[in-house]
């Protein structure tokens, strides 16, 4: 005599792909006997196939974590950047017009390297062009570039490239009357 297991209607489940396997207790036999036969259960393949999704899965976060690491040291080094940048610029903007540190650079440009709090590396690079109309200096343009400098690494040019800051600030004389053009 064959008993049931159980009475729910399994034809519902064959479309999710969920097969009712064959569970029946002959007379003699205990259930937990018959569990242990090996009737039911996962199959190896079917525990590989399920190993080797759950890998290929993570696999794909640990991908993303890394990325994500990258990501915020390069925001890191562009705050770091624009700190030291528009520090700088303060400064030259502070200066009177007329002060030697605000004298054109031409063509060449004044590098200063310098570490933040946290032991990183900076290379600023400070540009200083006049415009001179009617024999005077009416328009300083300055330009501070500033890029973190990595020691060593992969991602030593990418950290320069996405972590570097440059910013343009236009300084005019005071005196009324001569900045016109």
């Amino acid at each position: 005599m064959i008993h049931s297991t159980s009475q729910k209607n399994w034809a519902a489940y064959k479309p999710l792909g969920l097969a009712r396997r064959s569970c029946s207790v002959k007379n003699g036999e205990s259930a937990a006997n018959h569990a242990a036969s090996g009737e039911g259960g996962f199959t190896l393949l079917e525990t590989a196939i399920a190993a080797v999704l759950l890998m290929v899965v993570g696999l794909g976060v640990a991908g993303l974590f890394v990325y994500a690491i990258g990501s915020n040291g390069g925001a890191s080094d562009r705050a770091s950047s624009l700190t030291i940048a528009q520090g700088a610029m303060e400064k030259l903007r502070g200066l009177p017009f007329t002060d030697a540190a605000l004298a054109s650079t031409g063509t060449t440009s004044t590098t200063v390297l310098v570490n933040d709090g946290s032991g990183r590396s900076f290379q600023i690079t400070t540009t200083i062009a006049d415009t001179v109309i009617n024999s005077k200096i009416t328009l300083k343009k300055i330009t501070i570039k500033v890029v973190p400098k990595s020691s060593t690494g992969a991602l030593a040019a990418a950290s320069g490239l996405f972590g570097s800051v440059t910013l343009v600030a236009e300084r005019c004389t005071p005196v009324a009357g001569t900045n016109i053009h």
